[in-house]
């Protein structure tokens, strides 16, 4: 049974898009196992240290990345390697299952990489401008961002963000969305619901980007998918754009169409 998941553990990072990419022990238990859980994490961590020579353990006291020893698997293990395409012959196309898999894999390790990021370099804002009220009846404002030098603002316009003020200013948590930003002079303009208060106003807080519901959300429809085998999105997946031709007796509306058409 350890051989068999050590196998698959190879097998699977060995397919990812750069086979070289460090993972925690979480992240390689939702590739593998496909579920992060403490329990699958600590499965997998026992068969690591198994066949530990095979792997490079993370560095340090703080450490929490696991790497693959390729040139090792590959002396050892060449029957992991024999599944290349002959010259000239396509390899086999990934099954649903698998892109599902590399799919949440992928949005599991944006997840983990937004909240890396929020917790080293946290976004700090202040109120310079009051814009007024936008025509939908939502609040405009103006605030400058301190970014370490030489880092890009790593939120997406269009994006909600969630204005982190301290506790002592209620609310202290106020959700917006960010409209734009002038990266020549820093600065941000956002939106919000109800007009902030002069407290608000007057008082640093931390801009956290709402990214992460955005990919909890794309995870979930994923999973919503594996279920719907005839779904348009597997055949998008799977670069299979043949029509298929289904009798049609319900009545056909002509609005907003030509002859031709």
């Amino acid at each position: 049974m350890d051989q068999q998941l050590f196998e698959k553990i190879i097998k699977k990072w060995r397919k990812r898009s750069n086979p070289t990419e460090t993972l925690t022990l979480n992240q390689i238990a939702n590739m593998v196992l496909l579920s992060g859980s403490s329990k699958n994490a600590s499965i997998i961590g026992t068969t690591l240290s198994l066949f530990i020579q095979y792997f490079y353990p993370p560095k340090g006291s703080y450490g929490h990345k696991w790497g693959v020893n390729w040139t090792t698997v590959q002396r050892d293990h060449p029957h992991l390697f024999d599944q290349q395409p002959r010259p000239g012959q396509p390899p086999e196309p990934p099954t649903s299952r698998e892109l599902l898999d590399d799919m949440k894999l992928a949005l599991t390790d944006e997840i983990a990489e937004v909240k890396r990021e929020l917790n080293d370099h946290p976004l700090n804002a202040w109120v310079q401008h009051e814009l007024g009220m936008a025509g939908d009846g939502s609040f405009l404002y103006e605030s400058y961002v301190e970014l370490p030098r030489d880092t890009e603002f790593p939120i997406p316009e269009g994006v909600g963000i969630f204005l982190k003020f301290p506790r002592s200013v209620d609310p202290y948590l106020v959700e917006a969305t960010l409209l734009s930003y002038d990266a020549l002079n820093s600065l941000i303009i956002f939106e919000v619901t109800r007009p902030l208060s002069s407290r608000h106003v007057g008082t640093q807080f931390t801009i956290i980007p709402r990214l992460e519901e955005l990919l909890v959300a794309l995870k979930a429809r994923l999973s919503a998918l594996e279920s719907a085998k005839a779904a348009l999105s597997w055949r998008l997946l799977r670069g299979d754009f043949t029509p298929e031709r289904r009798s049609w007796n319900g009545p056909v509306s002509k609005l907003g169409l030509d002859n031709p058409q």
